[in-house]
């Protein structure tokens, strides 16, 4: 077989070498007149290093193995959040490195064939027929072969002719970039082989040593109207470089003042494709996927492509070369759309452009630190990829599955679907959408339930009723979303469910939101209407009810109530409670490729959005470690492959050690909070346990009738 590589990158190279490796002649056409790169620094992270080891080029010798990533607050210099890199790297089976990129395009055309490559070549088109295909270069030369790859990047020749032009997408964001001696910046106390990240708003910076030290590499990315327009793409203009970072820290205002010269880049990026291939012509690394830079990805998915690709045309053959391209996009799609996702979630991020989104992006790094300050779960997905597991895995058949390590969620979980890479593009304000959305579309209220915006003690709300009936028992339901998501009117179709079990209606708060709200604004809001209607209904006709963070919500707002000495409603039930916001829950890690919605990566997350630096442990955060002596009667249902399944198990076992009467049960399934799901077998049977169970609760000694109307109800 032979291959024709348009682009002589970073992808297009690596390619080369793993064609090679399996004995296919390949051809590399490169546009420039030598297979050099200028440009900044790369960060390369385990799973790119697992890929260069695997492709047999090394990349130590002129680089710098990273120890520790840095975030810290622009102005003030506060430490936010690090990572220990050199940790991670023994999880992982890889260190990282940071490369120039002219030092890493070295290494890859030394491990290419020489006569392979052709510099000055520029590609300008495609042809194709049934059994072999062709690039069009400028001078009228026709290079043909079995196969040719288009590795020629964002403004990809070889993708225009098989797909139509278009332009790239504009972030709104520029990079000015920068590569000066180390010497300049070695006197200002910097953390050794460590990326620091300085986070402002409307800005953020990105800075680590090169080339054994010898060199200091400089990002910063500002909004596009503070750069002089005529600067792009050239050197730029430094003072409005300085005049974008006038208000920096010590530290990073002297890296700024050692910049004697910087380029801008404007930064882009495409929507996903639905195919990378059409016929004997396909696209690789940024020709097919190109992302931002903003998630330090871009070369990592070229280098993993390049193995995955490689397989796919060795296996398939030149006869069949189409069913390598669907065979190959099936098995890189969604790895790279995620990517796409998180980069152009982090340029948002990284750009807030108001004081108060800024704050809550760096209280929730505060969270991380305390929560995951190895950055083992947070980098996770990333770094714990592997091209080699990958390929055993195709061998054995799984051709559609994913690397060892990354989230193989149920296929057919009703959580699939709920959030798309477009909402998770627009970062946790995108979420919000995504849920919201999900829950209009699978979960609308009934036509015969009125829902009736209302004021519970100063918390805005719903009341849910259905039309008729003798709403006797109150259901007070705090819905779930991890704490940073959710709202009353998303979980208003299983409050009704719930009010119609025991015979009543429902309100349901809407709690302040993380990351914009931290600990303690959710459970004292919970608390508050806690007491509105506790106080209006009487404390023997209400039922407190959560799914997953609102399950933790309700048990805190009920501890807080026992604490201060008042009222406590009949019974709680909890549907898979997020009990433990410091994660000791062992089902997190044992149901990875069980539950489909969380994970420990999930979690962490939401937790550290919601506590902000607050500690995780605390009975006053996590219920799981709380002395729930004098609570009411306690209902528990989770399924026993999901992630919180321990939460509700140690939960039970907590409560019936300090004496409260608890019930639990677990599904023999994955799905978190099922009882979410009116279609799923089990949940109706849910309902009907609890319609069980609270009514002997309130016809036990001291509840009123059951067809008593509570008093004040909607006044």
């Amino acid at each position: 077989m032979r291959v024709v590589i348009a682009g002589g990158g970073i992808s297009g190279l690596a390619l080369a070498i793993e064609l090679q490796h399996r004995g296919v002649e390949v051809e590399v056409l490169e546009q420039a007149d030598a297979f050099t790169e200028v440009g900044a620094g790369i960060f390369l992270m385990a799973n790119a290093l697992k890929a260069l080891r695997h492709l047999g080029v090394d990349v130590a010798e002129r680089s710098v193995e990273t120890e520790l990533l840095a975030f810290c607050d622009l102005d003030s210099d506060e430490l936010l959040y690090t990572t220990n890199v050199a940790r991670a790297a023994r999880r992982y089976g890889a260190p990282a490195y940071f490369v120039h990129r002219a030092d890493i395009l070295a290494a890859l055309v030394d491990g290419v064939d020489g006569a392979s490559l052709r510099s000055a070549s520029r590609v300008v088109g495609i042809e194709q027929g049934p059994d072999r295909a062709a690039a069009l270069l400028a001078d009228g030369e026709r290079v043909e072969g079995d196969v040719v790859v288009g590795a020629d990047g964002l403004n990809s020749t070889v993708r225009a002719s098989l797909f139509g032009r278009s332009e790239p997408e504009f972030s709104g964001i520029v990079a000015w970039r920068s590569i000066i001696p180390f010497e300049r910046v070695a006197d200002l106390g910097l953390e050794p082989a460590c990326q620091h990240l300085w986070l402002g708003a409307r800005r953020t910076t990105i800075s680590y040593p090169l080339r054994r030290n010898e060199l200091y590499n400089f990002v910063g990315i500002v909004p596009a109207e503070e750069v002089t327009p005529e600067s792009w793409n050239e050197a730029g203009n430094l003072d409005d470089l300085r005049a974008s970072f006038a208000a920096a820290n010590p530290r990073l205002a002297g890296i700024v003042e050692a910049i004697d010269s910087a380029f801008v880049t404007g930064l882009y990026y495409r929507p996903p494709l639905p195919e990378w291939g059409v016929g004997r012509v396909g696209l690789i690394g940024d020709a097919a996927h190109p992302a931002l830079p903003t998630a330090g990805q871009g070369a990592a998915m070229g280098l993993e492509d390049t193995v995955i690709l490689a397989d796919c045309l060795a296996r398939h053959g030149a006869k069949d070369a189409p069913r390598a391209f669907e065979e190959f996009a099936a098995r890189r799609r969604d790895r790279t759309g995620r990517i796409l996702a998180i980069s152009r979630a982090n340029a948002e991020m990284l750009t807030f452009d108001t004081p108060e989104l800024s704050r809550a992006r760096n209280g929730r790094w505060r969270g991380m630190r305390e929560l995951d300050p190895d950055s083992l779960d947070f980098w996770h997905w990333m770094w714990s990829y592997d091209v080699d597991a990958e390929l055993k895995q195709a061998a054995a058949g799984s051709a559609d599955s994913e690397a060892s390590g990354a989230e193989a969620p149920l296929a057919d979980s009703p959580w699939n679907g709920v959030l798309m890479p477009a909402d998770r593009a627009l970062g946790w304000v995108g979420e919000r959408s995504g849920y919201e959305r999900f829950w209009e579309l699978q979960a609308p209220p009934p036509n015969d339930v009125r829902l009736r915006e209302i004021d519970l003690g100063g918390i805005a709300g719903l009341e849910v009723s259905r039309l008729g009936s003798p709403q006797a028992p109150v259901v007070l339901h705090l819905h779930g979303g991890g704490f940073t998501m959710g709202s009353a009117r998303s979980s208003a179709e299983l409050a009704d469910r719930l009010a119609a079990a025991v015979g009543g209606s429902a309100f349901l708060p809407d709690y302040r939101l993380a990351p914009e709200f931290p600990f303690p604004a959710a459970l004292e809001d919970v608390v508050a209407a806690c007491r509105w209607l506790l106080d209006r209904v009487g404390p023997e006709s209400v039922l407190l009810t959560g799914e997953g963070a609102g399950g933790g919500l309700a048990l805190g707002a009920a501890l807080s109530l026992r604490d201060a000495g008042d009222p406590l409603p009949r019974a709680i039930y909890l549907a898979s409670p997020f009990a433990d916001l410091g994660l000791g829950g062992e089902s997190i890690d044992g149901s990875l490729g069980t539950d489909a919605w969380h994970s420990r990566e999930t979690l962490s997350m939401a937790s550290a959005s919601y506590l902000q630096g607050a500690d995780p442990r605390s009975a006053e955060t996590s219920p799981a470690y709380a002395d729930l002596t004098g609570l009411p009667p306690i209902l528990i249902h989770a399924a026993a492959g999901e992630a919180l399944a321990d939460d509700a198990r140690r939960l039970a076992t907590r409560a019936e050690r300090c004496g409260v009467e608890v019930s639990l049960r677990l599904s023999d399934h994955g799905i978190h909070s099922f009882v979410l799901f009116s279609s799923l077998a089990d949940s109706p049977g849910a309902l009907e346990e609890v319609s069980r169970w609270f009514t002997r609760k309130v016809s036990s000694p001291g509840a009123v009738d059951e067809g008593a109307v509570p008093r004040g109800v909607g006044d």
